[in-house]
C-alpha cells in the first residue's frame, strides 16, 4: 500500500478574528479548488489565542493559486500560516 502524506495546515491568531469565518472561508476554498479535507481541530490555549490545525493528503503542491488565496484570506485576518508533513 502506497504511504500517503498528509499536510497540515496550522492556523494561529488572536481571539479578536472570528475563528469560524476563518475556518470557512477556508474550507469554501479548498471545495472550490476539489480538496477534499480530512480534519479540522481547534484549541484553545487561553481567552486570548486559538489554534486550528487543517489536515488533508490532498494539498496540492503545485498549485500557487490555491496557496496565494489561502494567504490572502489568512493575511487580512491577522491569521498566521505554518505548513508541516506527517506520513500516514
Amino acid at each position: 500500500m502506497k504511504r500517503q502524506t498528509k499536510r497540515i495546515v496550522h492556523l494561529s491568531g488572536n481571539y479578536t478574528v472570528d475563528t469560524t469565518e476563518v475556518i470557512s472561508d477556508i474550507t469554501s476554498l479548498c471545495r472550490m479548488h476539489k480538496i477534499s479535507i480530512d480534519d479540522i481541530n481547534m484549541t484553545t490555549f487561553d481567552k486570548n489565542k486559538y489554534y486550528a490545525m487543517i489536515s488533508s493528503c490532498y494539498f496540492p503542491d503545485n498549485d500557487h493559486l490555491f496557496w496565494n488565496e489561502l494567504f490572502q484570506v489568512t493575511s487580512e485576518r491577522n491569521v498566521n500560516v505554518n505548513l508541516s508533513d506527517k506520513e500516514d
